[in-house]
């Protein structure tokens, strides 16, 4: 097994990046509007359902 050279990361960080943007585009697109229909969405699809959330208290 051999390590990766600092091309291979770079080329590896390009196209994680891409496919990360071309999902958020697609995700934003069409958001369901509660959490039922996004879990319901997921299992239709077959998909992971991801939830992010924060505080600054």
């Amino acid at each position: 097994m051999r390590l990766l050279t600092r091309k291979d990361l770079v080329t590896l960080t390009g196209v994680l990046l891409v496919y990360v943007l071309g999902l958020a585009g697609t995700a934003l697109a069409a958001a369901p509007a509660t959490f039922d229909e996004a879990l319901a969405l997921a299992g239709q699809d077959n998909k992971v359902l991801i939830v992010d959330f924060f505080t600054d208290w």
